[in-house]
């Protein structure tokens, strides 16, 4: 048993959750296997090799359209750069407070910055012939639907039309995707507007 965030080889859990915790872990490709390995433990006194007890999960693999143990395999391979170089902002004032996806986005290897719609977070002004007329990339705002967060909307909008970026406002949950899958897939049932219904 090590402290969040110390190097391990394993992630012990009754169930999938989407934890700071799980996704961190699962980020650095972790194997994570069933609370019934620590049963046998405490049962045998033995020690059983753990990958036979990799979870097993499928109501929630379901519920989250993800198959954990590709999860575990793609995230092996991406060595916690899954989200290498993407820019995302997040809202200060976003619900449960937006150092939970912090953590979540840069164990991806994201940019991640909180956005308060101030002068100071910007992106660099860059025209579509200085990015040498390639299709603009995505930069997300995870966001909640307060008042204070609706009236930053127009301002992330303009501020990524004048980077040549697309804006995708999104609810944190595109975030939880994400680093549920271990791949960059985008739906626009994440877009905040739908969650606004």
């Amino acid at each position: 048993m090590v402290p969040d965030g110390a190097p391990s080889d394993y992630l012990i859990a009754p169930r999938i959750v989407r934890t700071v915790k799980f996704l961190r872990a699962l980020a650095r490709g972790i194997v994570v296997i069933s609370s019934d390995f620590l049963h046998e433990v405490l049962q045998s006194g033995q020690v059983p090799d753990p990958e036979e007890y990799h979870l097993k999960d499928k109501d929630n693999e379901k519920k989250w359209d993800f198959d954990l143990e590709k999860s575990m395999s793609r995230a092996k391979s991406h060595r916690s750069k899954l989200l290498w170089g993407i820019p995302i902002y997040c809202t200060d004032k976003i619900r449960n407070g937006y150092e939970s996806y912090q953590h979540i986005a840069e164990a991806n290897g994201a940019l991640f910055k909180v956005y308060r719609a101030r002068s100071g977070t910007t992106i660099k002004k860059t025209t579509a012939e200085q990015d040498g007329n390639a299709m603009p990339d995505p930069v997300y705002l995870l966001t909640g639907t307060t008042p204070e967060e609706k009236q930053m909307w127009t301002r992330f909008n303009q501020m990524a039309e004048e980077g040549h970026m697309e804006a995708r406002i999104v609810s944190a949950d595109w975030l939880l995707d994400v680093a549920m899958a271990q791949q960059v897939r985008f739906d626009k049932k994440f877009l905040i507007e739908n969650y606004m219904q």
